[in-house]
């Protein structure tokens, strides 16, 4: 979240814009290379922020929804070789004593599609 938050503050506080396309002759071609955000392609650094907000979006939720719940139930989260390609669902209820063991948050580097 550090690079969002740094990236939004320049936005909102210094007018940082996207950096403009370059182009370069390269023999009888015109080359466009990617500007860079962050020392990242822009496909790249848009990729793996969208990646990270869909990461969190989805934990938040999941994180409140178990908050909410009485104690005797949690929620669990199913291995990704467990889950049926047509409904991929991540969570599944559970009970807290007996139950699967039951989901915590953590920190995660892996990319949405891998959790």
């Amino acid at each position: 979240s550090e690079m969002l938050v740094h990236r939004r503050n320049e936005i909102e506080h210094t007018g940082w814009t996207l950096p403009r396309i370059g182009y370069e002759q390269v023999g009888n071609r015109v080359k466009a290379p990617e500007p860079l955000i962050d020392g990242k392609p822009f496909t790249e650094f848009v990729s793996f922020m969208l990646d990270r907000l869909c990461c969190f979006v989805e934990e938040f939720t999941a994180y409140r929804l178990q908050r909410l719940m009485p104690p005797e139930i949690t929620i669990r989260e199913i291995p990704l070789v467990e889950r049926p390609s047509e409904v991929p669902a991540r969570f599944q209820v559970t009970l807290m004593s007996g139950g699967h063991t039951p989901w915590k948050l953590f920190y995660h580097a892996s990319k949405f599609e891998e959790t």
